[in-house]
């Protein structure tokens, strides 16, 4: 969608057109889908958020303003914190992560080496994300999986881009240190 048609969209569901609200959902769905089913690693409760999460955004759609970050990040914001708070409710729950993701996180982690990373390294690094708190894996997934910039990350978050930043430095000392134990 070009960002034309995007504010097209917007403009439409903004004033009640059910064509913009199926434009946005048609668009934006998969990502918001992708990104709570990755978080609470449950397909049929992802599907569920996702259309709570439409819901909330439609009904907040009139106060929305592109401040810079866009609709994407606005709605990935709102998926997030809907995904944070279902997490906090049912404590502990792990994401689940695809193995081809783990070498993305394997090469941040500092366990990948040139040829990659062997099945073993990849199976310590999902035991030790599994151990990170949820907030910590749900910032590796926007950073790593997603490729969300620092500032994109940070309004998703609440946070600043600095803070953004340490704690992803802080995550990733964190894994390299408890995959050196045992190592």
């Amino acid at each position: 969608m070009s960002t034309n048609e995007l504010e097209s969209a917007i403009v439409s569901a903004q004033e009640g057109r059910e064509e913009g609200y199926r434009q946005l959902f048609a668009e934006f769905s998969g990502m918001v889908f992708g990104l709570v089913s990755r978080m609470l690693a449950d397909e049929a409760e992802a599907e569920e958020l996702t259309q709570d999460v439409f819901m909330q955004a439609f009904a907040a759609l009139a106060g929305f303003r592109s401040q810079g970050s866009g609709f994407s990040a606005w709605i990935r914001r709102i998926a997030y914190n809907m995904a944070m708070s279902k997490l906090r409710q049912k404590r502990p729950q792990l994401i689940s992560l695809d193995e081809p993701e783990y070498a993305t996180y394997a090469d941040h982690a500092g366990v990948a080496d040139e040829e990659g990373s062997s099945e073993e390294e990849i199976e310590s690094l999902i035991a030790a994300i599994g151990h990170l708190r949820q907030e910590e894996q749900a910032l590796l997934q926007l950073c790593y999986y997603d490729g969300l910039s620092m500032q994109d990350i940070a309004y998703i978050t609440s946070l600043t881009p600095q803070a953004v930043a340490m704690r992803l430095s802080r995550i990733r000392k964190k894994l390299k240190n408890q995959l050196s134990k045992h190592s």
